[in-house]
């Protein structure tokens, strides 16, 4: 589902700025492990819940953010051998049929230069600069932003000419 907040200036003409919020839901297939931090135990997602969760916000957001490729990409190893069908099942249930994610996927793909900008900026300013340079001598955002793809279509089976 998406939200429109509005913004405005009282008394100030055209002032108006509208900002969709995406609101989405982290389907799940495991129970919460008990994880710590500083000491404090929480229940959280399971690793394999977290990254796939990641893939459904690139196929089901309105506005897709580099962070959640590039999650993809650093993660993919959290993604288990029935991650396919494990992703499948969930986006059945969030009522995501495969047409809705080919033209997501062609999305993608046509806004591939947008998204490389996203992805070269979290590179830049949220990871370390040893794995920024690692990953900008392995061809930077362009590199990820295949590799992610190719995770989508390839390893996932997901689209047009992969989807049942």
């Amino acid at each position: 589902k998406t939200i429109d907040l509005a913004f405005y200036i009282k008394d100030f003409a055209y002032s108006r700025i509208e900002i969709p919020v995406d609101i989405l839901t982290i389907e799940t297939l495991d129970e919460p492990i008990p994880r710590t931090a500083d000491g404090v135990v929480f229940l959280t997602r399971t690793d394999q819940d977290i990254i796939e969760s990641k893939v459904i916000a690139v196929l089901n957001s309105t506005f897709v953010r580099g962070r959640d490729m590039v999650d993809i990409f650093l993660f993919e190893d959290k993604l288990a051998p029935d991650s396919a069908e494990r992703i499948a099942k969930k986006l059945t249930h969030l009522g995501i049929d495969s047409f809705m994610i080919t033209m997501q996927i062609r999305k993608l793909i046509d806004a591939r230069k947008v998204h490389t900008r996203g992805i070269s900026e979290i590179i830049g300013t949220q990871l370390d600069p040893q794995a920024a340079d690692n990953i900008n001598r392995g061809g930077g955002a362009n590199a990820v932003f295949d590799h992610v793809m190719t995770i989508l279509t390839d390893k996932l089976n997901l689209g047009a000419n992969n989807q049942s």
